[in-house]
């Protein structure tokens, strides 16, 4: 009786653990404001903006609406 509750408890703790790796997997979202300004201070309109993620080198680009 003893074997079976300790492979029991053995079984719950790996299947606990290796659970917790699956909530690394969740979307991590944010948002970035700004004006794109040329040396005269007037606002770009469609100049690419790219941002890149040093941890995972992940890219996004997009373009400025002038707004």
């Amino acid at each position: 009786m003893r074997r079976i509750t300790l492979f029991t408890l053995i079984a719950a703790w790996t299947l606990l653990a290796g659970s917790s790796a699956t909530f690394g997997q969740a979307t991590a979202s944010g948002t970035i404001q700004g004006t794109v300004l040329d040396k005269s201070e007037s606002v770009i309109t469609g100049a690419l903006v790219v941002i890149a993620s040093k941890a995972t080198g992940a890219t996004r680009a997009a373009s400025t609406s002038g707004e």
